[in-house]
């Protein structure tokens, strides 16, 4: 038997073990480098063995992946936090305006200034509604509330005000707060990224959902 017959035997042999899906994605794999070794002259048999385990195992890491999920989003990241490797991304780089998703920036460095049991005193921007009161229980000017508890409101309440009230307890104006934001995203190298205000109402923000 010659070394281009003992390669299909190997393959042969090798085959009737492997099934359905694996079988046809290692075989597919295989033929091109069989009828390549055929007109440049065949290497040994042992090589070929290992060949036909290396094809296995890309036929079956390939079968085992799972589909990309579909995103309705406009852009997404998912990433393996461990190894910082990208798993799934759509338009992860495109900058888009970041709307209220700026808050989460904002409470980063809200709280890398300050602690949650730290008293703010509130200004005159506006009433703040304390979460789940159904527009009960207005807290105004004056008023104190604790860091932790502004920052809820924050996230739960869909006016400005609270965000306002964080960024100039922080860093005493909306303009401070937002070089502070930018600085922690350069820091963090989110060098996409460029925001303006603490509320996601500046229309100039920008940032990517790789950055985020």
């Amino acid at each position: 038997m010659g070394p281009q017959q003992a390669a299909y035997a190997v393959v042969r042999q090798w085959a009737k073990g492997a099934t359905g899906c694996v079988r046809r994605w290692a075989l597919v794999a295989l033929a091109g480098a069989i009828l390549a070794g055929a007109a440049a002259g065949l290497p040994e048999l042992g090589a070929w063995r290992r060949a036909v385990g290396a094809a296995e195992e890309r036929a079956r890491a390939a079968l085992s992946t799972p589909p990309p999920p579909h995103v309705e989003a406009q852009a997404a990241v998912l990433m393996d936090l461990e190894t910082g490797k990208l798993l799934y991304a759509k338009e992860a780089f495109t900058r888009f305006h970041p709307g209220a998703l700026v808050k989460v920036v904002a409470a980063w460095v809200a709280l890398k200034s300050g602690s949650p049991e730290e008293t703010v005193v509130l200004d005159s921007r506006g009433p703040l509604l304390a979460a789940g009161d159904e527009g009960q229980g207005a807290l105004g000017e004056g008023e104190r509330v604790a860091l932790g508890d502004l920052l809820r409101l924050m996230f739960y309440q869909p006016d400005a005000n609270a965000a306002a009230a964080v960024a100039a307890h922080t860093a005493g104006s909306a303009a401070a707060f937002a070089a502070l934001m930018n600085a922690e995203a350069e820091r963090l190298g989110a060098s996409s990224s460029r925001f303006f205000d603490a509320t996601g109402t500046d229309p100039r923000s920008r940032t990517t959902a790789f950055d985020l």
